[in-house]
């Protein structure tokens, strides 16, 4: 007899862990939907952020509905000034909770990003395709978005177990699998979510999305468990090295606006938390 999917019910307070049942889904699969991560009122205040963060943005130049996000990412410039509760996000209680269940104490937190999508997503893990495959707890993201979103309206697509070997490295042999022609050519499940649910994924797992429309808005916090390896390392700083390649070639670095990343850094609020990580980066180099 096949049992029901395991998932977890709507929130009714505060969520600062996984129950078991959640953990063991999540480990296994990869990934998991955590429905009304965020109350109404939390929704509403991110919606009204995000708005003010795109007309910062986008002030001096559009957002481009006609440029596909694989050639150029537009990324919307969050602030303390003007998105406060977003900008911390990453230290909130209940994301950080999970993370350390998930890792450990010793973990390494990022600053929230928020980016505007155009087209569809192909299939990919969230680290360097040059990184030999990392360790399967080697970092996880709270993915959420500012709107509905179904199977054929932009949600969300992972494959699975594709977080851990040998699966992960037998998706990266299939032929045609980065083609985003074949986004349904490949069998996934489709994280269909509501403003205010979380999707919870390991960066390792093989993810896409299609059918979304433009402008769909998604954000992230993204935690890294600290490596301890010299090969866990150098995954890292390829990953950072990386990323920051990515957005210089896929931003318009012109019409940027001041980097909110350096903000974030400057912890001008006297985070202890954030203390924390930024000296974990800097004595890792990856800062």
């Amino acid at each position: 007899m096949i049992q029901p999917v395991i998932f977890p019910k709507a929130n009714t307070g505060r969520r600062l862990s996984l129950n078991s049942d959640e953990l063991q889904f999540f480990d296994v699969f990869g990934f998991i939907v955590l429905k009304q991560f965020f109350s109404e009122s939390e929704v509403e205040r991110i919606h009204k952020e995000i708005e003010k963060a795109k007309a910062v943005t986008f002030s001096d130049q559009s957002f481009d509905p006609t440029i596909p996000s694989s050639e150029r990412l537009q990324t919307i410039q969050l602030s303390s000034a003007y998105s406060p509760f977003i900008f911390t996000l990453s230290e909130d209680e209940r994301a950080y909770g999970i993370a350390k269940q998930i890792f450990d104490e010793k973990l390494i937190g990022h600053q929230c990003h928020a980016s505007m999508f155009v087209g569809d997503t192909r299939w990919h893990p969230d680290h360097p395709p040059i990184n030999p495959y990392p360790d399967h707890r080697y970092g996880i993201k709270f993915g959420f978005y500012t709107d509905t979103l179904t199977a054929d309206t932009g949600a969300l697509r992972i494959i699975p177990r594709s977080h851990k070997q040998p699966y992960y490295g037998d998706l990266k042999k299939m032929p045609g699998i980065s083609n985003p022609e074949n986004i349904e050519a490949f069998p996934g499940f489709a994280c269909e979510s509501n403003p205010g649910d979380i999707v919870l994924f390991n960066l390792n797992c093989w993810h896409a999305s299609r059918g979304g429309k433009a402008g769909r808005t998604m954000l992230e916090i993204v935690y890294y468990s600290y490596p301890k390896s010299t090969d866990h390392i150098e995954a890292m700083q390829g990953q950072i090295k990386w990323s920051k390649q990515v957005f210089k070639t896929r931003t318009d670095e012109k019409n940027a606006k001041p980097n909110y990343r350096e903000e974030w850094y400057l912890n001008k609020g006297n985070s202890p938390l954030r203390a924390r990580w930024i000296e974990r980066q800097e004595k890792l180099g990856l800062a």
